[in-house]
């Protein structure tokens, strides 16, 4: 399992009011080997797609937007924002 990475707000541009505090990022958790974001109140997380700067979660309805761009950066890193 990789490492848990802890998501900023700047990287979520549309963010549900204190409702997403506590987000990490994490490579190949998602779908398909898709980047996951673990969110509060759910176990399963949602799958981050890059190209359109967004994550969903099918578990339980979770979708927001998300730099894309920020995603690739930390994950390319592999280190803490």
């Amino acid at each position: 399992m990789a490492e848990r990475i802890p998501v900023p707000e700047l990287a979520m541009p549309y963010p549900a009011v204190g409702a997403l505090s506590g987000c990490e990022l994490e490579a190949g958790s998602g779908h398909f080997g898709l980047p996951g974001l673990h969110h509060p109140g759910c176990e399963q997380p949602a799958d981050v797609s890059v190209d359109l700067d967004s994550a969903f979660c099918p578990a339980c309805g979770l979708n927001v937007r998300i730099s894309g761009a920020w995603v690739i950066d930390v994950l390319e890193r592999g280190e803490d924002p």
